[in-house]
């Protein structure tokens, strides 16, 4: 099991402000809403369009809060589905939307050196 706890106020007391925080909760719902558009779509979780989606979720991962391995993005992935808090997120934006990302993460991760 990959242990991802991350606290965001830890984070953003050290290093983002608020106007930060909403601008990156912004950017993040877009490459969401990007994904939901290309489930609608009837695109698969290996789509060149979604896979430019969940490579940018990582790059944001890696550049905002922490260093983010292939190994643990799966793990992230998988998370999506197997905490309901998580899965609850995901599967308000788009019915199905959790395992279609973990999925996503998945295949991304294995196109990662």
């Amino acid at each position: 099991m990959i242990n991802c706890n991350f606290n965001r106020d830890e984070v953003g007391k050290s290093r983002y402000t608020e106007a930060d925080w909403r601008a990156i909760h912004v950017q993040e719902m877009s490459i969401y809403r990007r994904v939901a558009a290309a489930m609608d779509a009837g695109k698969g979780p290996a789509d060149t369009e979604v896979q430019e989606a969940i490579g940018e979720r990582y790059r944001e991962i890696n550049e905002r809060y922490y260093t983010c391995t292939p190994q643990i993005f799966r793990g992230l992935g998988e998370m999506y589905v197997a905490d309901s808090r998580f899965t609850a997120f995901y599967e308000r934006m788009r019915p199905g939307m959790a395992e279609f990302m973990r999925r996503a993460m998945a295949i991304y991760s294995d196109s990662l050196p």
